[in-house]
């Protein structure tokens, strides 16, 4: 210990015949000022050697006889050279080279998000029912595109159709109070349209909700300036076997009545997903007072 207190008898002793800004060279007579840099380099050395004056007195302590390993502290209360509290035990979500559950979570979602193809087709089942209206989205076998004569009949596997063999002549857009022979509509959905299917009165709840939506949905750019400005078509169909339902290429969604949310992830989903991207208004099968009119093509 002789030897600290000798060190820091030095280290005052020189910090006495340190100069302030601006003085002189202390007990060693006037002079110039010491140069900035001088006396920076002094009070280095001041500090320089009051640190190793206690480095010194820690080693002949006996507390550093043998090296400690990187993260060892000097603690006065516990001891010489003591692990910090918790050592080996921090929050392992701190270290920023793992992410988050939630960032790993969503990267696994992206990985995953794919359109279901005609491999997912399977039958639906209760527990795929969702929200109030039992919705049910289904990915459906593709039944081919081929066309065939207008006003023949197709059986279709999937209840709305969401595709197959379909007339040459597509239906106009819009909404329709008389039900459209399935076999045009099909050929609507190729175009990439979504059509809203519906069995029950005119007067039900739903096929006004459904109308008010199909007018918010926002304009189909592809679609042209004097023709239909969505691909959507609203229109009941007596072979439904669900209240409501909605089909796309490959896809239906069917439910006991209109979710509005449900629908809207529909479209956002399916809408213009067909295999050939067209706009343009077909036959119009509805007369002005509510009648069912055929294509002049049909025999």
């Amino acid at each position: 210990m002789p030897l600290v207190v000798s060190a820091s008898r030095w280290a005052r002793k020189l910090a006495k015949h340190t100069p302030a800004a601006g003085g002189t060279h202390g007990n060693f007579g006037p002079s110039a000022p010491y140069p900035p840099r001088t006396r920076c380099y002094a009070r280095l050395c001041v500090r320089r050697l009051a640190k190793g004056a206690l480095a010194l007195a820690i080693s002949l302590s006996g507390c550093s006889e043998n090296a400690e390993p990187e993260g060892r502290v000097v603690d006065a209360a516990h001891g010489c050279c003591d692990a910090p509290p918790d050592a080996g035990t921090q929050d392992a979500s701190r270290d920023i080279g793992t992410p988050d559950a939630p960032v790993d979570a969503a990267l696994d979602g992206a990985a995953d998000a794919r359109e279901p193809d005609a491999a997912d087709a399977r039958e639906p089942d209760a527990a795929d029912a969702v929200g109030a209206c039992n919705t049910i989205v289904q990915a459906e076998p593709l039944e081919g595109a081929t066309h065939i004569p207008d006003c023949t009949t197709q059986t279709y596997v999937s209840n709305p159709p969401s595709s197959g063999p379909h007339w040459g002549t597509s239906a106009a857009q819009g909404v329709y109070d008389v039900a459209v022979p399935r076999e045009s509509l099909v050929h609507n959905l190729e175009h990439g349209a979504v059509v809203i299917w519906y069995n029950c009165s005119a007067n039900c709840g739903d096929v006004s909700r459904a109308e008010a939506f199909i007018s918010s949905l926002p304009l189909d750019p592809i679609c042209p300036k004097t023709g239909p400005v969505r691909r959507v078509i609203l229109v009941p169909d007596p072979l439904l076997d669900v209240p409501i339902a909605a089909s796309s290429w490959g896809f239906t969604l069917r439910a006991d009545c209109f979710d509005e949310q449900a629908f809207s992830d529909f479209f956002a989903a399916h809408y213009g997903r067909g295999p050939e991207a067209l706009c343009f208004d077909g036959w119009n099968f509805e007369t002005p007072t509510g009648e069912l009119v055929l294509p002049p093509s049909c025999p």
